[in-house]
């Protein structure tokens, strides 16, 4: 009994043996594509993962450059508002201490008295803002733009000065000296928002 009990463990280990042999390469070859395909998710994870990194920092990048772009767009759109407010009350400004005082009559130069009252403080307010926005201009962009508006500025607040002491009127040359500085503005403010060149506005001609 124990002879053939050996024999029988004799058969199961060379049929074992057999079986491992004929099989070896394909378990082999499963082990290994196992092993690869381990290896495959785990390098498309890293990759997932760095890809991600560099989505979130190009992002972050653009949303930066998108959020400068549009400040600077707000600060320059400001400054052009409150360049338009001032150099149209400059214009009243001037036109109404350019009227003679002595060709008035009494009613008339006690309106045009009030009148030149309103207007002198709607152009101080214009002045305030215009100020407000140049100072803001000067710290988020500075160079050209700020530059413009300050010439612009000082020549105005000059002829203004000018205008209450009486010492001239707006002529043609006063003008014409603001409309340069006014125009010189304007480029600089098309040149920050990358407007083309050739739709400058032209130089005004009083002398024409």
């Amino acid at each position: 009994m124990n002879v053939l009990n050996l024999l029988v463990d004799l058969n199961s280990v060379i049929l074992i043996v057999l079986v491992a042999n004929v099989f070896k390469p394909f378990i082999g070859s499963y082990a290994a594509r196992k092993g690869e395909n381990l290896a495959t998710k785990e390098d498309i994870a890293q990759l997932t993962k760095i890809a991600e990194g560099i989505k979130a920092k190009i992002s972050d990048e653009v949303w930066d450059r998108q959020k400068k772009w549009e400040l600077m767009r707000d600060v320059v759109i400001d400054m052009i508002r409150a360049h338009a407010d001032l150099d149209g009350y400059m214009t009243e400004l001037a036109t109404m201490y350019s009227i003679p005082l002595n060709i008035l009559s009494a009613d008339d130069l006690e309106k045009h008295k009030k009148n030149l009252y309103v207007i002198s403080v709607e152009w101080k307010k214009r002045a305030d803002a215009y100020q407000r926005a140049r100072n803001v201009a000067d710290i988020a962009i500075h160079g050209e733009l700020s530059r413009s508006a300050s010439a612009y500025f000082q020549n105005a607040a000059k002829l203004s000065i000018k205008f209450q002491k009486r010492e001239m009127q707006y002529d043609r040359n006063a003008q014409l000296e603001l409309a340069k500085l006014s125009t010189r503005l304007i480029l600089a403010a098309r040149r920050e928002l990358n407007i083309p060149e050739s739709d400058d506005p032209p130089v005004i001609n009083y002398d024409a």
